[in-house]
Formats: C-alpha cells, structure tokens, sequence
C-alpha cells in the first residue's frame, strides 16, 4: 500500500467503498514512526514506515507466514514527524476513519515534538480504542 502512489480515481473509488470498516489502524511513535493497517481477518497487514535512512527510501518488505502477508513501505524523510502527520491524515482520509484501534507513543522519543504530536492527535482522531504511553528512560531528577 503505497498511497502515495495511487491516482485520484483510485481514492476516490476508495473512499466511496463501504469496506474501511474491515480494517484496524495503528499509529506510532517510538524511536521509528509508523502506521499499521490491519485487514480484520488477522490475514494481511501493511507497516508504513518513516525512516532516516535513505537507503530504506522505497524498499518495500512482505513476510508470508502461516497464511498470512505483512508488508514493510519504507520512505524516507528529512522531517518525519510532519510527513508522518500527513501520512495519518491521508490513511484516516481514505479509510473513512475518525478512530484508531491502537496509539503507541514512547514520551522520550522525540521529547522536543511530544507536545505537537499530541497536540496533532486531539485535532485530527476522535477516539483510540486502545493506547500505551511508553517512556524508556527515567525522568532526570525524580525518582
């Protein structure tokens, strides 16, 4: 799912299929940022992938295992969290979402950008299903 490839009759026809209801989305933010789509079936699934290295730019990765296909898209950035931004709204945009199943989001991670990427979160999803707020090293100071 390379949605920034697709044509404008793609997504439309997208967007006006009764199917987004088939599908969890997931978004992170840890050391990597990613969005994680998930056919309900458990049976096919899709990490899209902002990436430093530009080596990465473009790679694309599939894993079969047990009958099911997971899927890497890798693109690189020179500003990740705000391409990771429009990437969320674009795939709440197609899938007709205002909810996310899952947010995970490690506070050390880009501490200078937590207050945005939060702030980016209330605007833009109505709801979470599910979320981990996760924080690998102590606060400096407090025990």
């Amino acid at each position: 799912m390379t949605f920034s490839k697709i044509s404008k009759r793609t997504k439309a026809v997208t967007k006006n299929m009764a199917f987004f209801s088939k599908y969890d989305i997931h978004f992170c933010v840890d050391k990597i940022l990613w969005i994680y789509i998930r056919g309900t079936n458990g049976l096919v699934s899709c990490n899209y992938i902002m990436t430093w290295n530009e080596k990465l730019d473009g790679k694309i990765e599939e894993e079969k295992c047990l009958g099911r296909i997971s899927r890497r898209a890798y693109k690189y950035s020179e500003n990740p969290i705000e391409e990771w931004k429009q990437l969320c709204i674009y795939v709440l945009d197609i899938f007709k979402k205002e909810t996310i199943n899952f947010l995970q989001m490690r506070m050390d991670a880009f501490v200078d950008q937590n207050v945005s990427i939060i702030n980016f979160l209330k605007s833009n999803v109505k709801s979470v299903d599910g979320c981990y707020l996760l924080q690998w090293y102590p606060i400096q100071g407090r025990r």
